[in-house]
């Protein structure tokens, strides 16, 4: 049911797909694990049979195999008392209930119970597993959501780390406010929100706040419960997650223009993405959780199995990012239909080809991957005219430039990208003029100088 979107964008000649790093760690592990182990020479006092071979190589494959693995960690998340509740509706499937607090409407109680289990239902078609049993907790095996006053209107509250599942899972509820118009939508959110932190309760809030709107908007056709989308777009320069909106919930916008790009809106790569990232915590949780791999990493690394390297999708949702919302520009634009005109971001110039040139200086700073945007009119080109267009960055970090022609209805017509060195930080495009071109859309984006890392701040502002 999207409507987002999809730039045609020509493959870049010559690029052939990057191999995928962690598949390439994991392959040479197991290489490494199944080399033949020599039996040890008299010399040594042993005997060159076969059984000593034997006994050699599987002592080297546990050996590589043990739990040794010392990467980051993080804290568990913090359980917490689940609200006080005066009603309660379980759904026939058994797969959620939903708790009133005192002075909540039975009709809002069976609205919500009616919203979360439609929802649930679209996740499993899409292939999410059903909400996992929580014990019995909120008086039955389904999973729970309070609707009780709360100042985030929807959220996951974590309640216990489930000692028996095999990868690290958490107990968790939701908690939505049932004061706000739209109940729906805050009933999706914090449905996503708690089962996403169960099934990986090491993630940061951030990754978990922003699938949850993405889904929504996969389920609902629309951004609700907050204005962190709407924030998002406005603040462009804002980076994907961790910096985004509404304590990440604005990355939704992304992650949804992301899923477009990789299956078409289907779902399927957001699921795939947090399948990825799951880890065991076999050494113990006294010191936290496993933290690694985390979901920048496991978008690091299926996109780079896929046809295009993390930077260059990057690129991609820059520019497609534009196309949100309504433009007077434009007679019928493009984009995610139905949203908005307050999902346009704002542009950092706009100005017409005789109002050439234009020089603009540094008046904002770009967090990772967040990108700003200029437009040119060529209506009154002259034949066969020419845009030049420069960008000079800050140095030691890696930046983006993306021109695209577009047509009187906004449409992409074609594009060109430069990537500058970081030690040398300029870029030079010239862009032919063709006589259906009306607007230039100029498109910067700060790459950041590593992966970002939802749980620590980016210094590459």
């Amino acid at each position: 049911m999207s409507n987002i979107l999809r730039p045609s964008v020509a493959p870049r000649p010559g690029l052939a797909p990057a191999p995928a790093r962690l598949a390439g760690a994991l392959a040479a592990a197991l290489l490494g694990a199944c080399s033949p182990v020599p039996a040890p020479g008299p010399e040594e006092g042993g005997e060159p049979t076969a059984q000593g071979s034997i006994d050699e190589f599987a002592e080297s494959l546990v050996a590589m195999t043990a739990r040794r693995w010392a990467g980051p960690r993080t804290a568990a998340p913090t359980p917490e008392p689940r609200p006080e509740a005066a009603l309660r509706r379980e759904a026939l499937s058994g797969h959620v209930a939903v708790h009133g607090a005192p002075g909540v409407p039975a009709r809002t109680v069976d609205a919500a119970l009616a919203h979360a289990e439609a929802f649930i239902a679209f996740l499993h078609a899409a292939g999410w597993a059903p909400p996992e049993t929580d014990g019995g907790r909120g008086g039955s095996p389904a999973l729970d959501v309070y609707l009780t006053p709360t100042p985030r209107l929807a959220e996951a509250a974590p309640d216990v780390l489930d000692p028996v599942a095999y990868l690290d899972r958490m107990h968790a509820f939701a908690r939505v406010d049932p004061a706000p118009g739209d109940l729906e939508a805050c009933v999706v959110r914090g449905v996503a929100e708690a089962l996403l932190l169960s099934l990986d309760p090491a993630e940061a809030p951030a990754w978990r706040r922003a699938t949850a709107s993405a889904l929504a908007y996969r389920w609902l056709g629309r951004f609700a419960c907050g204005d962190g989308a709407q924030r998002q777009q406005q603040e462009p320069q804002r980076g994907w997650i961790a910096e985004a909106a509404d304590e990440g919930a604005g990355g939704g916008v992304v992650l949804a223009l992301l899923g477009e790009q990789r299956d078409g809106g289907s779902g399927r790569f957001l699921r795939e993405l947090w399948q990825l990232a799951r880890q065991r915590t076999w050494e113990g949780r006294a010191e936290g959780l496993r933290a690694g791999p985390d979901l920048w990493q496991a978008l690091e690394a299926l996109t780079d199995a896929g046809d295009r390297r993390l930077e260059d999708l990057v690129a991609r949702i820059g520019v497609a990012r534009f196309f949100l919302g309504a433009r007077e520009a434009f007679g019928a634009p493009p984009g995610l239909l139905g949203l908005g005109d307050d999902m346009a971001p704002p542009l950092r110039f706009a100005i017409p080809f005789e109002a050439l040139p234009e020089h603009t200086a540094p008046s904002e700073a770009l967090g990772p991957y967040g990108a700003s945007y200029g437009l040119v009119e060529v209506r009154g080109a002259p034949a066969e005219s020419r845009l030049r267009v420069w960008l000079r960055g800050e140095h030691g970090v890696e930046w983006k430039l993306v021109v695209t022609r577009l047509d009187a209805t906004g449409r992409p017509l074609g594009r060109l990208e430069a990537t500058p060195d970081p030690a040398h930080p300029r870029a030079y495009l010239p862009v032919e003029l063709t006589p259906e071109t009306t607007h230039v859309l100029i498109t910067a984006a700060n790459l950041s100088h590593r992966l970002p890392d939802a749980d620590l701040d980016d210094p590459h502002v």
